[in-house]
């Protein structure tokens, strides 16, 4: 066998199909104690505890001179052990080698085939976790597109309720423009006011002092009458004419119309108390406030401590729209919210979560608290907000300067049943023609408060009165 051949078949190829030869002459080798019979070649490799391929090419190079060794090797073990390759190769009949270079070939197309299959096999893993990536990916592509779009949509509630709060500032600026005016258009017409009273008032001491001194000469001419004689009357006779003194021979005396003098008074006391009610006028004006009601006549006084209750309970009566105007409308509960002297029981969340789904109870408080703010600063109404167990049932907290309230319910109590006891108590308190008025869509409540004598207003209603 020429040099070619033997390395042919030691080359890389052959080694893979000898590997386990050149195992079994190394544990052979090494079970020899004399070392006679192992190959010099073998020697350096009798330490190896592991075989790589570089070293088993060489373990068969030096096999391939060693034919002794190989024939004490194919005593030791059989085909089956060795395998068809290896046992030609130990053997070597006739013929031997176009058998082994089929076998090594065959080998290592099958060695081929399994290292493409493994690479497929791991090439088709690589896909299925690059796969799953790329759906990873794309689900959370689909979720990022979510989120903008959801704040896509905050941004654009934002900017329309900025704009709606621009122009309520600027419609509230108008106004405040509209009230200075108003209040210095007041003060002018107290000034004229003022300065016409003190010329009434003045035109009033001066025919107060006439009556009085009219009065006293009438006493004094009946204490000088004869006990007898009548003192002229009629509504023509006038005690102070001269041609009818003349003509009794007496002396010219004036005289005058007690009638005519009364008249004369009572005229100018009325007009001093016009005036006078004209003044109150407006001084609530520039105090603030519309009107001032009438004075009530207090009556009679009457002990505290054996007085009566003011009246029975539950006797209010539901308050009815003006001509034209239907319940559950939004006319209706512009009407019902925007009277000054109104108080307002305001079911929080049943109007927040109508009116800001999304947003989180904190911010649906703090933006119909806002809202609400406004409207009493507009209207000068009495509002209190219930709330269910936030701060477990704290007292009753003002919001700003106005007449805004907010209350939170105690653990377990809601405030569905906070607000219609509420109504209870103001029915006991308020006067009866006090207006209350409970917002809320809830059935319950809403049917609760009427038994009471409250006006109800549902919270879509009340959301269009505030424009949101």
């Amino acid at each position: 066998m020429s040099n070619d051949e033997a390395s042919a078949r030691t080359g890389p190829e052959a080694a893979s199909v000898l590997d386990g030869v050149a195992r079994a002459a190394l544990a052979a080798a090494r079970a020899d104690r004399t070392g006679k019979s192992c190959p010099n070649g073998l020697r350096p490799y009798l330490r190896f505890k592991r075989l790589k391929p570089p070293a088993v090419r060489a373990v068969v190079r030096v096999l391939d001179g060693e034919e002794e060794f190989r024939q004490h090797l194919a005593e030791t073990g059989d085909e089956a052990g060795f395998g068809p390759a290896a046992w030609l190769w130990l053997t070597r009949p006739d013929g031997w080698m176009v058998r082994f270079d089929q076998l090594v070939e065959a080998q290592s197309a099958l060695g081929e085939a399994q290292q493409t299959a493994r690479e497929e096999r791991s090439a088709t893993r690589r896909l299925a976790v690059v796969q799953q990536a790329c759906d990873d990916a794309q689900a959370r592509v689909g979720e990022l597109e979510g989120e903008l779009a959801a704040a896509n949509q905050r941004a654009k509630e934002e900017a329309a309720e900025r704009t709606s709060l621009a122009a309520e500032v600027a419609s509230a600026r108008q106004e405040a423009e509209q009230a200075r005016k108003e209040r210095e258009r007041a003060v002018r017409q107290l000034k004229d006011t003022e300065a016409l009273l003190s010329a009434k008032v003045e035109a009033l001491r001066a025919a107060t002092a006439d009556m009085a001194g009219l009065e006293e000469r009438l006493a004094r001419e009946e204490a000088a009458a004869s006990p007898g004689q009548a003192v002229p009357a009629g509504p023509d006779s006038e005690l102070a004419n001269g041609a009818d003194a003349a003509s009794a021979g007496g002396d010219a005396t004036p005289g005058f119309d007690p009638a005519a003098v009364s008249q004369l008074a009572a005229f100018h006391a009325a007009e001093a108390e016009r005036l006078a009610r004209e003044l109150a006028r407006l001084a609530s004006i520039l105090g603030g406030r519309e009107h001032m009601p009438e004075k009530p006549n207090p009556g009679p006084v009457v002990d505290p401590a054996r007085s009566q209750p003011r009246r029975p309970l539950s006797t209010r009566r539901a308050p009815k729209l003006p001509p034209g105007l239907h319940d559950d409308s939004s006319e209706a509960a512009r009407f019902w919210c925007s009277q000054s002297d109104a108080v307002l029981c305001i079911d929080g969340y049943n109007v927040s979560m109508l009116a800001w789904p999304a947003a989180t109870t904190t911010l649906q408080r703090q933006r119909l608290e806002r809202r609400l703010g406004e409207w009493v600063l507009r209207w000068g109404s009495e509002i209190t907000i219930f709330w269910d167990g936030v701060d477990d049932g704290a007292a009753p907290q003002r919001v700003g300067s106005g007449a805004l309230w907010v209350e939170f319910t105690k653990d377990g109590v809601e405030a569905d049943d906070a607000i219609i006891e509420r109504v209870g108590q103001l029915d006991r308190a308020l006067d009866p023609d006090r207006l209350i008025v409970v917002v809320s869509s809830d059935g319950r409540v809403r049917a609760g408060v009427r038994a009471q004598g409250a006006a109800t207003v549902s919270s879509a209603r009340f959301l269009e009165v505030l424009g949101i």
